[in-house]
């Protein structure tokens, strides 16, 4: 479902830059959830830039080049992926 979520928020924004945005466009319950969506997905790229950095990568193209196995890297990444998104989006 994400990747169809996240392509409705492309779209969103797209649509409100461009044509301007109208309440009537979208639930209220669509807008919470590609806001929380938003949030996730913000704070976990922020954390991989963060550690990107603290190993010394400084550019966007390093990162880009590495930023699969930034991600590896999280000792974490299934417990927040199953603990945290997954959890905050079920609920």
């Amino acid at each position: 479902k994400l990747p169809v979520i996240l392509d409705k928020i492309r779209s969103f924004r797209n649509d409100s830059v461009h044509s301007g945005f109208r309440g009537v466009d979208f639930t209220r319950k669509e807008l919470e959830l590609y806001s929380q969506i938003t949030r996730l997905g913000t704070s976990r790229c922020q954390g991989a830039v963060q550690l990107a950095l603290i190993n010394g990568l400084q550019t966007v193209s390093e990162f880009k080049e590495y930023i699969a196995l930034i991600f590896e890297e999280n000792k974490n990444l299934i417990n927040d992926v199953h603990g945290n998104v997954i959890f905050s989006l079920d609920n």
